[in-house]
């Protein structure tokens, strides 16, 4: 690339529209131009779209999150009796389109990936609000979001899921999918194993495909609080 090359951006529409309402709220208060200008100068615009644009990129990957484990599972209850069978003798399941295992780890890896890193930028998000307009009680850290959270009424163990997983060093191995029984191929789920031994569930390095779906559900419940308490602190005179 010259120096003489120009770049032209992609345009990336957010699906979210966060950045709007916290906008409005400051340009119809009395006081909009102070608030306009903590705004300009916290960049909090940049870290609103940056936030939009993961929190998008989340819900995109949940979608084919969902759409594989369908798949996976009407397989499963159509194949019941090869199932049984491979729970009985130690055989590993092998589905007839051999790409949809990968493609399962693709998107849960691709899920834990963005939901890490936007749930540290919302604990930055809400921090930055705060020193800028007084939202909250205290300022934010990782450690007091999920009792601020807690106190409003909202879901809060996802947290800790997500912790959980941060804490394996999921770069340290590939991941794989098992799928977990009562013991004789009956009543099947689907895990995610970051072991590479087959002591599961005993080595506690797995969990259920469906905790993912859960930890997205709190990482958006999470932005509209934080969002919400903006908008209501700025309305009350910020």
């Amino acid at each position: 690339m010259t120096n003489q090359a120009k770049v032209i951006q992609l345009n990336c529409e957010s699906q979210t529209g966060w950045p709007y309402p916290l906008l409005n709220e400051i340009q119809k208060h009395p006081n909009s131009y102070a608030l306009l200008e903590k705004y300009r100068s916290a960049k909090i615009g940049d870290h609103l779209i940056s936030l939009a644009t993961k929190i998008t990129i989340i819900g995109l990957v949940i979608q084919r999150l969902n759409e594989s484990l369908r798949l996976m599972n009407l397989e499963l209850g159509n194949r019941s009796e090869y199932l049984f069978e491979c729970a009985s003798n130690g055989y590993a399941f092998s589905s007839q389109d051999r790409m949809l295992p990968y493609l399962l780890v693709l998107d849960a890896e691709t899920f834990i990936f963005e939901a890490r890193s936007s749930f540290d930028m919302l604990v930055k998000l809400a921090d930055l609000l705060h020193s800028t307009y007084a939202v909250f009680s205290t300022s934010i850290t990782k450690a007091n979001i999920a009792q601020l959270l807690a106190e409003s009424g909202r879901s809060v163990e996802w947290i800790a899921l997500l912790k959980a997983i941060r804490d394996i060093g999921i770069h340290e191995r590939a991941p794989w999918i098992g799928i977990s029984t009562n013991g004789n191929g009956r009543n099947p789920a689907l895990i995610l194993v970051f072991d590479d031994t087959h002591n599961v569930p005993a080595s506690g390095a797995c969990f259920a495909i469906d905790t993912l779906i859960a930890i997205s559900k709190g990482i958006n419940e999470l932005f509209a609080f934080v969002m919400h308490k903006s908008i209501i602190s700025i309305a009350g005179g910020a």
